[in-house]
């Protein structure tokens, strides 16, 4: 059976690209390719359950240029492979430091993006560290611009990283599993006089901004106390990550502890599930894409969208997304503004076609890099 391989060297928590992985094994495996990942770090034992993925795991324990060279070494072992896929700048500085030849490299998260998320320490602001850093952006700019071709999710992170490097990028946007009901969806409006159930899924970093969910949460929960719109709101959030324990200092403060429900990683299935017994799905989000928004308007579920969100060139004309100021005040005060249209018109069906699904997201990637 002949192999792809990806290289994406740090693998912290299941999220969106994680996810993608997942379905594109599947989707190789009917080609009858195997995906094989190559990473230096795997926290959540990524293959455990994922028999059509093959994950060579090398050690993280080791100095950076030797680790470039155990990378070559066994690239160089693997038979049949094809052209190499580099996921993300993290993994690409390997390309440049491992001499490989032939290889693809796909971008997630713009500069931008990668700031804001970046921890900051007293280590971190040492002379010795900013040169290590220098090096390191150098071998990440030489990995892009000596790829063959790069790929990226949105126009907007296609437009942020022609500026950062010499490249011409494709975009290729990633999709969902299944596909959209040419006929149109059945739009699950809002539930006045019962319990309105909100949902929001991510990792819980701050570029995410998941703390406006609490302010935009509690500004709902008084409008509720003049107007008895609702039994109750619910807030369900699905995802983990660092920034949980100064949300739930916010969630005490507001006294919204029995509004608002954390879920940690969740399987697909029960993630589904999750989805079907909501009512909005909240994303006020600075990021380069969210698959799960595709996810609820498949299923006919409105979603409020931060507009720094880069998928919104996606949804601007889709009746079922609310697109925001990127603000915590505009967030709050539009999911109540959108709440209220649905409540005096309801929307029976709308058709949500010409959004991207993963089989078309899989098939692009596979035929550009000449996988099959």
């Amino acid at each position: 059976m002949k192999s792809v391989v990806i290289v994406y060297t740090q693998i912290y928590a299941f999220g969106g690209i994680e996810y993608l992985f997942v379905q594109l094994a599947k989707f190789l495996k009917k080609k009858k390719i195997k995906l094989i990942i190559i990473c230096f770090e795997n926290k959540i034992n990524f293959n455990k359950n994922e028999k059509n993925i093959k994950l060579i795991k090398l050690s993280n324990n080791q100095s950076t240029l030797y680790k470039a060279y155990d990378l070559k070494k066994t690239i160089d072992k693997l038979n049949n492979v094809g052209n190499i896929l580099f996921y993300d700048e993290k993994s690409v500085a390997y390309a440049h430091l491992s001499n490989i030849k032939n290889y693809n490299v796909a971008l997630t998260d713009p500069p931008s993006l990668m700031k804001l998320n970046k921890i900051k320490t007293k280590s971190s602001q040492n002379i010795q560290s900013k040169a290590r850093e220098f090096i390191y952006k150098k071998f990440i700019k030489n990995g892009i611009e000596n790829a063959q071709k790069v790929f990226v999710m949105s126009k907007w992170n296609a437009k942020e990283f022609k500026k950062s490097y010499k490249i011409k990028p494709k975009i290729i946007y990633p999709g969902i599993y299944g596909e959209f009901n040419e006929k149109g969806v059945l739009v699950k409006n809002s539930p006045f006089k019962k319990n309105l159930n909100l949902i929001s899924i991510g990792r819980l970093v701050k570029s995410k901004n998941i703390d406006w969910l609490i302010y935009a949460l509690n500004n709902l929960l008084n409008i509720n106390k003049k107007n008895k719109y609702f039994k109750d709101i619910i807030l369900r959030i699905v995802g983990h990550g660092p920034e949980i324990i100064s949300l739930n200092k916010k969630i005490k403060k507001y006294n919204l502890i029995d509004n608002i429900k954390f879920y940690g990683h969740v399987s697909e299935k029960k993630k589904k599930l999750l989805l079907t017994m909501s009512h909005y799905n909240l994303i006020p989000a600075y990021s380069a894409y969210n698959l799960p928004a595709l996810e609820s308007i498949r299923i006919g579920i409105p979603v409020v969208i931060n507009e720094s969100c880069r998928m919104n060139e996606l949804l601007k004309n889709n009746k079922l997304a609310k697109i925001t100021k990127n603000s915590q005040l505009n967030f709050s005060k539009c999911l109540s503004s959108y709440i209220e249209m649905f409540k005096k018109k309801k929307i029976e069906k709308y058709k949500v076609d010409n959004l991207p699904t993963f089989k078309n997201w899989a098939n692009n990637l596979s035929k550009s890099c000449g996988w099959y």
